[in-house]
């Protein structure tokens, strides 16, 4: 034998060994890749995928379709997994990534009724999950999953699994390395924050500093009552609600850097599952609420964006850089395109006023939450109160 290759083959390797073969120089041997030269090409060749994502949470959703979108992957969502099996009756997807569990269907049931179905007996379906233990990983196969990718997500990691299994449809061109960093610099900064890796919590996000901090008061809004939620499951006799609570906490606590909390949700996890007694269950619940105070405490101290008190009359406004910003946000909100958070923090930025902060609020929880349909009405209220046309954001 003139040569060797190890799947899952790239390009580049591919090329090295035909090279090689051919008794032709090598111009670059590559030997083994780097972690940055093995992201690079996992996203080269995903780009153009339209991928299913079923997931159920909400901070997991954003998290996941951030980064895929930013890679050049087409994203839906799907809450459960009944809901993606409606998906993929309705339209062609190139991969799922589908969570294991989630309420409705899980997905371990969601996938046993596809692959009983001749057109998607080939699909690629990775599973994502919060679980750790040993044998999760041979559960998602024995379910008929083609791979497990673990959260907190490893960013490498995952496009390379998705990448051995998920070939593009459609694929789109490769972006040049001079052009692969974006354009647009992220300056905010974030002080030590008690019982949060913050280090951590932005690696999981690729340091989008703006999205860490969207995912950072996300986690305070939907875990901030979660002893109360336990707890209420619990007096109803709904365990596997209260078991499902546990693994979500645990899943978002890590994606945020709050390794404590994940611990200990693990730890009270476990305890749902093996049906231990209420005392077991009590001593868990205790050391995740001890934990999860500190983080919510931390996140409440985050600094809000500043505004100025004093009032701005809109005579002291830029109009002319204000009005094109406005066409853009507008243009994206139509669009469904989650970067209009970031044409808003423009906005904000030329506005500079409380006066008009509360119709900003509006806008960014209506964007957060993909209400885009809210979000128009709010930003024609803010045309108005701007004395701006709406038509600038009708006709778009």
């Amino acid at each position: 034998m003139d040569g060797f290759l190890i799947k899952p083959v790239s390009p580049s390797m591919l090329l090295d060994a035909i090279m090689e073969a051919m008794d032709q120089e090598v111009v670059k041997h590559r030997g083994f890749a780097t972690e940055d030269e093995k992201y690079h090409e996992s996203v080269d060749e995903l780009r153009g995928a339209k991928i299913l994502l079923v997931e159920d949470n909400e901070i997991n959703q954003e998290v996941a379709r951030e980064l895929l979108n930013n890679a050049g992957i087409e994203v839906s969502i799907a809450n459960n997994g009944e809901e993606g099996i409606e998906a993929l009756m309705q339209d062609h997807f190139d991969g799922v990534l589908m969570d294991v569990q989630m309420p409705v269907m899980d997905g371990y049931a969601a996938t046993a009724i596809l692959r009983q179905q001749e057109a998607f007996a080939d699909l690629p379906i990775i599973a994502m999950t919060a679980n750790a233990m040993a044998g999760d990983r041979e559960k998602c196969l024995a379910a008929g999953m083609n791979d497990h990718i673990s959260k907190p997500i490893n960013v490498s990691e995952m496009f390379e699994t998705m990448a051995k299994w998920i070939k593009p449809a459609h694929p789109a061109p490769v972006i040049s390395g001079q052009n692969r960093t974006p354009a647009r610099q992220q300056e905010l900064t974030l002080a030590d924050m008690p019982g949060i890796d913050v280090e951590a919590g932005l690696a999981t996000v690729q340091n989008n500093r703006k999205l860490y901090i969207r995912l950072l008061h996300k986690y305070h809004d939907s875990q901030k009552d979660f002893g109360s939620d336990f707890r209420d499951a619990l007096d109803k006799g709904d365990q596997e609600s209260a078991t499902r609570l546990a693994h979500t906490l645990k899943g978002v606590s890590g994606n945020i850097g709050a390794k404590a909390v994940q611990e200990a949700a693990m730890k009270l996890e476990s305890v749902c599952k093996e049906g231990l007694s209420g005392k077991e269950i009590e001593t868990g619940l205790t050391e995740v609420e001890h934990t999860l105070t500190t983080v919510i405490a931390s996140i409440e101290d985050l600094a809000p964006t500043p505004v100025t008190e004093t009032s701005t009359k809109i005579y002291d406004i830029d109009m002319s850089k204000v009005e094109p910003l406005i066409r853009e946000l507008g243009r994206l909100i139509v669009e469904n395109d989650t970067d209009a958070a970031d044409s808003l923090d423009e906005l904000e930025s030329l506005l500079g006023t409380a006066e008009y902060r509360p119709l900003i609020s509006k806008l960014e929880a209506a964007i957060g939450n993909y209400d885009f349909e809210a979000a128009q009405e709010h930003l024609k209220l803010l045309c108005d109160r701007l004395d701006l046309d709406m038509a600038i954001v009708d006709e778009q």
